[in-house]
């Protein structure tokens, strides 16, 4: 649901920063305190310095996030936000298909439970557009077992990633197929 999905983003963006989440609960109908530490340097100025690491991409095309879920799409957004990448972001695949047309993306990570037409139908259309068919697709997925992998493969995905999505896995596997 929404609040476990919430808590889901809110876990992963406090552990980027090397931070901690704790729930607490006194029981059934008692309600839940939530909260979240996140590490300061003692000494430092308030202001951010530029992080060592280099952006996701080398190139300008943006990322184009196709999820149903605007949790999902709002975690994915900060994330790559935070690696200063360029997102497009899609709840449907008409929606995504007008963005591809607008602005042709350089990597392109979808949900495959979309409604309608679902991941597995839209990467299909996507590697018939022109200049698309070897752009880095990437697929999210509850399901999990190899057979989900094998049939995202299949379609046109480069990988698969079950949900969670753990943002260091998720960043790896981006900078390794952005290289190929």
């Amino acid at each position: 649901g929404g609040l476990g999905l919430g808590l889901a983003i809110v876990d992963a963006l406090v552990r980027m920063h090397n931070g901690q989440v704790q729930a607490e609960s006194d029981g059934f109908g008692r309600g839940a305190r939530f909260s979240f530490t996140i590490p300061c340097l003692a000494g430092t100025s308030s202001a951010r310095e530029p992080e060592a690491t280099a952006p996701c991409f080398d190139f300008p095309q943006p990322v184009l996030l196709v999820d149903d879920s605007p949790d999902t799409l709002d975690l994915l957004r900060a994330l790559f936000a935070q690696h200063d990448c360029r997102v497009l972001a899609a709840e449907s695949v008409p929606e995504a298909l007008d963005l591809i047309e607008a602005e042709q993306p350089g990597l392109i990570i979808s949900d495959i439970g979309l409604p309608g037409v679902d991941g597995y139908e839209f990467i299909a259309r996507v590697r018939k557009l022109p200049g698309m068919d070897k752009v880095p697709a990437i697929a999210i997925s509850g399901y999990a077992m190899e057979e989900d992998r094998q049939r995202a493969l299949e379609a046109g995905f480069a990988a698969h990633i079950a949900k969670p999505i753990e943002p260091d896995t998720l960043f790896k596997l981006v900078q390794r197929l952005v290289k190929e």
